[in-house]
């Protein structure tokens, strides 16, 4: 038989627009049989943090949110980040979820393998997100530089594109970066670059100083190593400069010393 409609509470929910993309203003308008009231709570929460049964405290119905005699609220002047939400409500007697989710699309969040990138370490990268298209970009740039000076640059998904109906993944197989913090940000379809994951930290060294500015034969130089996340337990050497670079260094130091040149040269 026909699904049976609840005689008290929500039964169905539309959006304007019907469509939603993340950032983007909207509203929502909860349908019901009867009992909406202003002693009523709402709450819109990540699908994937929680559920609607476990809330305290929510937002407040207000009397210019009912209509049709209670059985209508219309919840106003939203702007959410892209993921999948539940609608979530109370009549007074405990919290319950509104039949389907609301979807906002675009990236929503940011999968790395590993956990932790490394200075110039290949790392792989998976963008998650709703209704993503053939059409979109995704773009790496630091973190003070901000998303929106990526302009029309950023690389094509298209090739990467991969799930469906409505979550999507990106995967980009191999990514080698800098020491530093980095914006991950995408671009659905045209309408403008948002983060999907700010400051992003690649760890490692990416800067020195020493002094003197000049250094000299048999001078003691006194450098200092810049970076993000360095530990105790990370080891450093000077190695004569040549287009083996660091790789086939051998005696690693731990501990800050001196360096203290016999030689005259450059260095890595």
């Amino acid at each position: 038989g026909a699904e049976a409609v609840p005689f008290w509470g929500v039964w169905d929910w539309v959006s304007a627009p019907a469509l939603v993309a993340g950032d983007q203003a909207f509203a929502v308008t909860l349908q019901g049989v009867a009992g909406f009231s202003m002693w009523d709570e709402w709450r819109l929460i990540v699908k994937r943090n929680g559920v609607c049964e476990t809330l305290g405290t929510g937002h407040a119905v207000l009397p210019d949110m009912l209509f049709g005699r209670g059985t209508n609220v219309t919840i106003p002047d939203q702007a959410l980040a892209p993921d999948e939400y539940l609608i979530c409500y109370n009549l007074g007697f405990g919290w319950f979820t509104v039949t389907r989710s609301l979807l906002v699309d675009g990236g929503a969040w940011l999968e790395l393998s590993p956990v932790v990138p490394v200075h110039l370490s290949a790392f792989a990268m998976t963008i998650h997100g709703v209704h993503l298209t053939a059409g979109d970009k995704y773009g790496i740039i630091k973190s003070e530089a901000g998303c929106d000076s990526l302009g029309a640059g950023g690389d094509s998904v298209a090739a990467l594109l991969t799930g469906g109906p409505d979550w999507y993944e990106v995967a980009v197989a191999s990514v080698t970066l800098e020491a530093d913090d980095y914006n991950v940000c995408y671009n659905l379809n045209g309408g403008g670059w948002r983060i999907v994951e700010q400051n992003m930290t690649v760890n490692g060294p990416n800067d020195w100083r020493y002094s003197p500015a000049d250094p000299a034969n048999n001078v003691m130089l006194r450098s200092i190593v810049l970076g993000h996340n360095l530990s105790v337990a990370d080891m450093y050497e000077f190695a004569p400069a040549g287009p083996e670079g660091c790789t086939n260094v051998t005696g690693w130091d731990v501990f800050p010393w001196m360096l203290a040149s016999d030689n005259g040269g450059a260095y890595n």
